[in-house]
This record gives C-alpha cells, sequence and structure tokens, in this order.
C-alpha cells in the first residue's frame, strides 16, 4: 500500500472512531504481534492464506461485537 502501512491506517481509522470494528487481513502471518495489534487497535487479524471459513467466522464475530455495542448504548424511556 503505497504511503502507508496497513497498521498505519488501522491506527488512523481508530484515531477518527473509537468504536469501529477493524479486522486486518495480513500476509505476515504468525510474524504479526498481539503488541502491534493493541497498538494499532485492531480487533482481529487473519492471516493468509484463509478460508471461507475464517471470514464467515469474522463475520459473525463482528455482528456480536456490534449487537453487544448497541445494547450497552440502549437509552431505557420509562
Amino acid at each position: 500500500m503505497p504511503g502507508m502501512s496497513g497498521w498505519e491506517l488501522a491506527r488512523e481509522i481508530r484515531h477518527l472512531n473509537q468504536h469501529m470494528p477493524i479486522g486486518v487481513i495480513t500476509g505476515w502471518g504468525e510474524a504479526v504481534g498481539s503488541n502491534e495489534q493493541k497498538a494499532a487497535g485492531v480487533n482481529w487479524v487473519i492471516a493468509k492464506p484463509f478460508t471461507a471459513e475464517r471470514v464467515a467466522e469474522l463475520v459473525r464475530d463482528i455482528i456480536r461485537h456490534r449487537e453487544s455495542r448497541m445494547k450497552s448504548m440502549s437509552i431505557v424511556a420509562a
């Protein structure tokens, strides 16, 4: 990616939106450290090669993440 790494992009997205779920697909595999992931505010890392099942699992995780966030933001009117 010219001019910016994926981690830099993730950090910029996180800076703009603290609640946006961020997943990174990488060819670096196990070389990606949890410190990098945490520093960039990345929720999920998928290493190449990946399967369709792994992508489906990520989508389910994102949906659960979104639903739990929406529940915590709910306002109950009395």
